[in-house]
């Protein structure tokens, strides 16, 4: 419940990777598949570096409709 309502980047992104996480939704809009590493946010509000691939579902206009995304902390 507590991150209904809200965008994906407000939800893990931190204040330093937001804008890295608009490019890349801007990738995953055009289609493209991303994979790097990345600062996320948790649950608890720390952050750490994760290893990161999302790729994009699309529908049959080629409009973005999901992201599969999965994510592994590098520690």
């Amino acid at each position: 419940k507590e991150v209904l309502g809200k965008k994906i980047v407000e939800v893990v992104a931190t204040d330093l990777s937001r804008g890295e996480a608009v490019s890349i939704m801007e990738s995953l809009s055009n289609g493209q598949v991303w994979s790097s590493t990345f600062a996320v946010r948790i649950r608890s509000g720390e952050s750490l570096q994760a290893a990161v691939t999302d790729v994009p579902l699309l529908d049959e206009n080629d409009r973005i409709v999901g992201i599969v995304g999965i994510s592994a902390p590098l520690d």
